[in-house]
């Protein structure tokens, strides 16, 4: 992997803001393809994002979101191109993928060295303290020695995530990660994730489906069309993002990109009370 001077092509989509224009970027891909056999699956892609940025990809099912992600998780070689990752990075999945046979704790410090960059038994009670601190942020501590087994689903990412992040990665890869949990969870996910990332400010790639989540959670939203980033929006709504005007024309524009006709929000309707007289008649 190098560090290339960008081409000036699509230039809409390579700079991830004006304030972060003179810093180094966390990631960088310059005119990046993939391809399996006759089938292009990302198309002379360019995209950077910068440290401690949020950014949420949208896209259609085979627009090439899955490809992007595994090769920014290196888990598909990108040998030959220009591509740009740190080598701190982690990633959470739609499926927390712990290990059943391993305690909660242990799944978090799957892998994971101590301090002295030593790997194995000799200094397990400082990797437990890291994954126990870890899973204390996460709202966990209380579960430390518990089975996978017993963890509900909520709990479960979030040990997913507690395992990504006691990694101090540079670079967080979430390839939706809420979309299996109920919608209050998924709400309190979001709370969560948020915090983290003020506090650990990695730099972040989300993929989701969800346009609402994108537009709650993110700096700047990509639509990635067919291998090629199709639209881009940057979010400048303060948060916690409220379902507002603005809200929803963003939503709109984002719902047409992705092909689809979204009617504007109705006004509530206006209560009306029901008044009784003694004689029997209701006025509205």
């Amino acid at each position: 992997m190098t560090m290339a001077q960008p081409r000036v092509r699509n230039r809409a989509f390579v700079a991830s803001s004006e304030a972060s224009a003179s810093e180094t970027p966390t990631v960088r891909l310059n005119g990046f393809t993939r391809r399996f056999g006759d089938n292009v699956v990302i198309d002379d892609l360019d995209l950077t994002i910068a440290p401690g940025e949020f950014v949420a990809l949208l896209g259609a099912s085979g627009s090439g979101k899955t490809t992007l992600l595994r090769t920014l998780a290196g888990l598909d070689s990108a040998a030959g191109q220009d591509v740009t990752t740190p080598a701190a990075r982690a990633v959470v999945f739609q499926d927390a993928r712990l290990l059943p046979w391993k305690k909660v704790w242990r799944n978090v410090a799957l892998g994971l060295k101590d301090n002295s960059g030593k790997e194995g038994p000799k200094k397990e009670g400082d990797v437990r303290a890291r994954a126990e601190a870890a899973l204390e942020e996460v709202g966990l501590g209380h579960r430390l020695d518990a089975w996978p087994s017993t963890l509900s689903g909520g709990e479960a990412q979030r040990t997913a995530l507690a395992r990504a992040l006691v990694r101090e990665p540079a670079l967080l890869l979430l390839d939706e990660p809420f979309a299996a949990v109920d919608a209050l969870t998924r709400l309190k996910m979001h709370d969560l994730v948020l915090t983290l990332w003020r506090e650990h400010r990695p730099a972040v790639l989300l993929v989701t489906h969800d346009v609402d989540e994108a537009i709650a959670l993110a700096d700047r939203v990509l639509v990635l069309d067919r291998g090629k980033i199709a639209a881009e929006e940057r979010i400048a709504l303060e948060r916690p993002r409220q379902p507002d005007a603005r809200f929803h024309a963003l939503r709109r524009r984002l719902l047409a990109h992705l092909g689809v006709d979204a009617p504007a929000p109705q006004p509530a309707p206006v209560e009306r009370a029901l008044v009784a007289f003694p004689t029997g008649e209701v006025v509205l």
